[in-house]
């Protein structure tokens, strides 16, 4: 048996007991303390579920400030080529290289993120194939000069780039966090069921907002979770869009 099933079994054990426990005094608890101590959970809950949402939401904005650096990069790898004069065949050769390796990443690296699954980090033979290229560029005259310059650091930024999008597109939120959030959306959808509440309309209407918040807050954790897929998918357009202008 795994740890994230061991600790599982004994978290759901761990909250049966508890509900049984608090279940018939706290019924008969005094209003005042029942009031503090919803107080207390609800700003707990909020606290936990802010602090998740707001650290899914910085590696979200991530992933997509590294996909538009890398696509960026790219175009300027490709726009620098105007400063080689009179060597055709080597921009074509570059131009070839720099599309083999958006191509890649749709077809290989793309599915590989979506899935979850490990991709090596290093620099892959469809980069060393564009390195390959640059260094064939003949040096005749200043502006091939500046142009390999800036072709050599703008090939040096793509790896960084490559290699930061990987990196925030692995990070996943951990299983004691995740197990944590949905064992105190549970707690928190029960102990407000028990609000000593007399009448029946206002206490079905507030125990509903109450459970729409909670789910709707697990839905968005959950979409965040996930950024390839759900409501704020990240998709690969913009290598779609550079692989059409090249």
């Amino acid at each position: 048996m795994n740890v994230n099933r061991q600790i599982v079994i004994m978290s759901v054990v761990i909250l049966g007991l508890g509900i049984l426990l608090i279940t018939r005094p706290i019924l008969q608890t005094d209003q005042n303390t029942l009031e503090v101590f919803f107080g207390v959970f609800g700003v707990i809950y909020a606290i936990v579920a802010g602090f998740i949402i707001v650290v899914l939401l910085e590696n979200y904005r991530a992933i997509k400030g590294h996909i538009w650096a890398e696509v960026n990069a790219l175009q300027d790898l490709r726009d620098y080529l105007i400063y080689v004069d009179n060597q055709p065949h080597v921009v074509g050769a570059i131009k070839g290289t720099i599309k083999t390796y958006v191509e890649s990443i749709i077809t290989q690296e793309w599915p590989a993120m979506v899935n979850c699954r490990k991709i090596n980090m290093d620099t892959p033979t469809t980069i060393y194939a564009i390195m390959q290229s640059i260094n064939r560029i003949d040096v005749t005259n200043p502006s091939d000069a500046v142009a390999l310059s800036k072709l050599i650091d703008t090939l040096g930024e793509i790896t960084t780039h490559r290699t930061n999008r990987l990196y925030a597109s692995g990070e996943k939120l951990p299983f004691l966090l995740m197990l944590f959030i949905v064992i105190l959306s549970i707690l928190v959808v029960f102990a407000f069921t028990l609000l000593p509440i007399e009448d029946m309309t206002i206490r079905i209407l507030l125990n509903g907002i109450n459970m729409f918040a909670v789910v709707f807050s697990y839905i968005v954790i959950q979409d965040l979770s996930h950024p390839f897929q759900g409501a704020w998918c990240i998709n690969n357009e913009p290598y779609q869009d550079l692989l059409a202008t090249m």
